[in-house]
């Protein structure tokens, strides 16, 4: 790692908040922070109302409920093998735009095939194999957003100490982690509110509740939550750093660096020896 000037500033509240404003004036960080704050809202909501559209709408006993969480290792697996070929085949940005629109498609196709009768009966096992591959294809697309997300990040690092002579990735990430956090815990509070607003009823049993509630709560579910992940495409379609970019980015900072001589004083014990000629015979 690039270690830090010998005559960086003492910490304080100024120089950081001085620090976190200088990232924030990026481009394309603003970009892709704008676009995980939509990404990390539609996981909020669909963390808090996917397990009622589990229960109330497709009627799954809890130990099938349980069985959906398989169906996330190997997607993870097979993310963490495709998303380098995928970002030399199709770029970070292109790649995370699919990413997202597979997240979009699995969380809304089926949700509309049941509304439009096209999907097997409550309680069948074609239905739990289906409902399982969307769910693979969920959190493969989501595994792959994350990893492209945080390579998104080091490549900002670099352009961003190109600019300012800064190296801020320790920002970057923790504004990432915090703002996704934030945002999570928004979506929480915005699915909350939905069920509040469908009138969903307390203590409630499978088979018990109307059927246009149940189907309301699965729309929210199912494409109201995607609304944010859609918006957030139209900001990550906005990054600027593509392959060639890159390159030549960490070709002036590697430039750069080698023209500059070390900081670090040299000891009494590490001073260069002298060289001593010796005597002709």
């Amino acid at each position: 790692l690039t270690q830090p000037k010998a005559d960086l500033p003492r910490f304080s509240l100024r120089e950081m908040t001085s620090e976190i404003a200088s990232c924030l004036k990026n481009d394309n960080f603003r970009m892709t922070l704008i676009g995980m704050l939509l990404l990390s809202a539609t996981t909020g909501v669909r963390e808090t109302i996917h397990s009622y559209v589990s229960l109330f709408f497709w009627e799954l006993p809890a130990d099938k409920i349980r069985i959906f969480g398989l169906a996330t290792p190997p997607a993870f697996i097979l993310a963490f093998v495709l998303t380098v070929p995928l970002h030399k085949r199709f770029e970070k940005r292109n790649t995370i735009l699919g990413a997202i629109a597979l997240m979009v498609f699995s969380t809304t196709v089926p949700v509309a095939l049941r509304l439009a009768g096209m999907m097997p009966p409550n309680g069948t096992g074609p239905l739990t194999a289906i409902l399982m591959l969307f769910t693979f294809l969920f959190y493969g697309g989501f595994a792959v957003n994350m990893i492209s997300l945080l390579s998104v990040l080091a490549d900002v690092a670099d352009e961003h100490e190109l600019i300012t002579g800064k190296r801020q990735e320790g920002i970057f990430v923790a504004a990432r982690t915090f703002f996704s956090k934030f945002s999570t815990g928004f979506g929480h509070i915005l699915a909350g509110a939905a069920i509040d607003l469908i009138k969903f009823p307390t203590g409630a049993k499978p088979g018990e509740i109307a059927t246009a509630t149940i189907n309301q709560l699965a729309i929210m579910d199912g494409w109201v939550a995607a609304i944010p992940s859609v918006i957030a495409m139209f900001f990550y379609a906005r990054y600027k750093i593509d392959r060639r970019r890159l390159l030549e980015i960490q070709a002036q900072l590697e430039h750069r660096r080698s023209s500059i001589p070390p900081a670090k004083p040299l000891r009494g014990d590490e001073a260069p020896i002298p060289s001593i000629e010796p005597a002709p015979i």
